[in-house]
């Protein structure tokens, strides 16, 4: 993207790839973020209600009419094992869907969505190599878990502050 290249009537899309919620886990599988700049909050809350109603967002999520930025996280997906006991991962490599409004692209906002998006990554790794999707930074101090958690919410943060800035210098005026 550059100045002038982008319509900022319309929605731009870009992936946030390669994420991982313990990259010293080997069990850990790569996760990947649609992320979506909406022309602004009207039209992030209506794609956003569609994209619910089309049964791709977890059930029961109610998108509120002050809503001006949004994770919508994928759903677990799972099957019993033969063993009756354990949990086998069915899921994709897709976590879920980070709207953005043009209108409120602040760096809390950024950094507020990526970590829902970072938290339920996390769950997801946790659903399935553990046993449950509880999302669980230690017992206060920073140990391994925090530290993977931090990576993964900058890595994210850091990969959208670098596209929203593209965005905004190719829709100067």
């Amino acid at each position: 993207m550059s100045g002038g290249d982008v319509d900022p009537d319309r929605s731009v899309t870009f992936y946030v790839r390669n994420l991982y919620a313990d990259r010293n886990d080997d069990t850990c599988r790569p996760r990947y973020i649609r992320v979506i700049i909406h022309p602004d909050t009207e039209h992030l809350r209506r794609e956003a209600e569609r994209y619910g109603r089309e049964g791709h967002a977890r059930d029961g999520d109610v998108i509120e009419p002050d809503t001006i930025a949004l994770f919508q996280p994928s759903k677990f997906r799972a099957v019993i094992g033969s063993d009756r006991r354990t949990w086998i991962d069915t899921s994709t490599s897709f976590a879920g869907m980070l709207r953005l409004s043009r209108d409120h692209l602040t760096p809390d906002i950024l950094a507020h969505e990526a970590i829902h998006a970072a938290a339920h990554i996390t769950r997801l790794h946790n659903w399935h190599a553990h046993g449950g999707g509880r999302l669980s930074l230690g017992d206060g101090d920073s140990g391994d878990a925090e530290e993977s958690f931090a990576y993964l919410a900058g890595g994210i943060t850091a990969v959208i502050s670098n596209r929203v800035w593209d965005y905004l210098q190719a829709t100067a005026a």
